[in-house]
């Protein structure tokens, strides 16, 4: 045991452990230092919280100065002291921590305030959303494009359109509504432009069995022919090249057409064919009409096949794909998507008296951004063809009020004499 004399030298170090103790007096002296006692002493926890207890060797060293560096020893503070010191560290804590307090506390209310507005606009959004998505104009315009058989997707972009430009008050204007939703329509379709070549012009109808391709290109010969008489002009030179032989009785069906018209045909199998009548006619034709198999949309193989054949140097021709009114708007998609290879100019619309919902076809020629070049709305030759205006298809909407002046003036848009 140490006796009390042995504890009052002065000298001492703190540390969790005795063995924590002697190390750091290692450090300072190596071996040249004597233990003279030890003491548990209690010790209070931050801002007098809790207690804990520290070890507190007392020692001596046996040489005048430490074998490194001279061991400073600070000198013990008194009780006031010490409290003072603590005072003072324990106000700058307080300082920063007050500091720390009052700035966590901003960002708490500001997160707060977030988060309220962000409640609230969800509120608003619940309540607002479907009151003006289903506004009843926007609703009767949801009704009258599905009527009329547009895509879902189309729909949704129209009705989209609606709520971006008008605002909660101006959509109680159902007409002005309804007429901005006829102008949409009308501005989404993109119609071919006339092309001007020089001859010879050679046109090809490419499109699935069935569309009236064989029809349509006799349909372009006859009023080339009567615009020729009409205007006091010379008869165009026109020549017919048939590559269709799979169809039951396509030659003579052509055939029986074009001695009505006085003008020639001719078959072609394959590309050495179509390049031999090519090069024959190139000089003496105004245009060369080259009429095609009807084959399945799905049918790959063969549609690669016929573009093989269609494919002759320096023909340079203009290709329209043949679709009818009534084709469904998945299956429109598959046909425009296995006949892209021919690269094709435009779209014709057949068939279009054979039904009163054209929102399929407008739809996906609108959303995939094909030109519609004309459409055909009879069987008879070669009347009921006419070049594509959108006009036409906004007078034909279903349940639509309609300003035909405003249509007409806007569109540039005059009825065929065969819809007066």
């Amino acid at each position: 045991m140490y006796n009390q004399e042995s504890l009052d030298t002065g000298l001492y170090i703190e540390g969790r452990s005795d063995t924590e103790c002697k190390e750091r007096l290692y450090k300072l002296f190596g071996t040249e230092y004597e233990i003279m006692g030890r003491k548990t002493i209690p010790k209070p926890g931050f801002l007098g919280f809790g207690q804990k207890d520290v070890c507190r060797l007392y020692y001596r060293t046996n040489i005048h100065k430490p074998v490194s560096e001279p061991a400073v020893v600070k000198p013990q503070l008194s009780l006031e002291e010490a409290q003072a010191a603590i005072g003072k560290i324990t106000s700058k804590m307080s300082n920063a921590a007050s500091d720390d307090f009052e700035k966590n506390r901003n960002e708490i209310i500001l997160k707060s305030q977030l988060g309220q507005i962000a409640n609230k606009l969800d509120v608003l959004m619940k309540n607002v959303s479907p009151e003006t998505n289903y506004h009843p104009s926007i609703k009767r315009i949801e009704e009258l494009l599905t009527e009329n058989e547009f895509t879902p997707s189309y729909i949704r972009a129209m009705c989209e359109k609606v709520r971006t430009q008008f605002s909660l008050k101006k959509l109680d204007d159902y007409d002005a509504v309804q007429n901005a939703v006829i102008d949409w329509i009308g501005e989404s379709l993109t119609i071919s432009k006339d092309v001007v070549k020089r001859p010879p012009h050679v046109v090809i109808i490419v499109g699935p069995t069935g569309v009236g391709k064989t029809t349509t290109l006799v349909k372009f010969a006859g009023n080339l022919l009567r615009d020729a008489r009409k205007n006091k002009k010379a008869d165009p030179v026109v020549h017919f090249i048939t590559t269709d032989f799979m169809r039951v009785g396509a030659y003579d069906m052509l055939s029986h057409y074009t001695s009505i018209l006085n003008m020639s045909i001719e078959k072609a199998e394959t590309a050495e064919d179509v390049s031999t009548l090519f090069k024959n006619y190139r000089n003496n034709s105004d245009y060369i009409f080259i009429d095609t198999s009807g084959l399945s949309p799905n049918d790959y193989t063969e549609i690669a096949n016929m573009r093989a054949v269609l494919d002759v140097p320096d023909m340079h021709p203009e290709i329209y794909l043949a679709v009818t009114a009534s084709t469904k708007a998945k299956d429109l998609e598959v046909i425009m998507r296995n006949y892209e290879q021919f690269n094709y100019d435009s779209v014709i619309i057949t068939k279009y008296d054979e039904t009163s919902s054209y929102g399929n076809v407008l739809s996906v020629l609108s959303e995939k951004n094909k030109a519609i070049s004309w459409i055909t709305t009879g069987q008879q030759v070669p009347r009921f063809i006419e070049r594509a205006n959108p006009g036409r298809f906004l007078m034909d909407l279903d349940g639509f009020n309609k300003n035909e002046a405003h249509i007409k003036e806007k569109f540039n848009y005059e009825p065929s004499k065969e819809d007066r």
